[in-house]
């Protein structure tokens, strides 16, 4: 069994975990291809020159989604079991925050 049954947000966390990793990733890499396109676009500047930049370009946005994407994905399963009720209904059980969050 992957997360224990008294996690209820474990699922929805790694699901929402995903999709945020996935959005950064996607917004920085398109930040990315914008600093890259007038290299690309040069006539001067060889493919051979601009592909170390690109990689670099690359490495960081994959490095800012990793950094961004746990936090927002763990914000927005909180957000939702709020939203929906579950926290509340856990709370009345006698499910403890800290025990929720871990």
């Amino acid at each position: 069994m992957l997360f224990a049954p008294h996690a209820p947000l474990a699922r929805r966390a790694l699901a929402s975990t995903a999709v945020a990793a996935g959005l950064v990733l996607l917004l920085a890499v398109a930040a990315g291809g914008v600093r890259l396109v007038p290299w690309l676009l040069s006539p001067q500047v060889a493919w051979r020159t601009a592909w170390p930049f690109a990689r670099g370009l690359l490495a960081v946005a994959c490095e800012t989604a990793l950094l961004a994407g746990p936090p927002l994905g763990w914000s927005w399963a909180a957000l939702r079991s709020v939203e929906r009720g579950e926290a509340r209904a856990l709370a009345a059980l006698g499910a403890r925050p800290l025990g929720l969050a871990g």
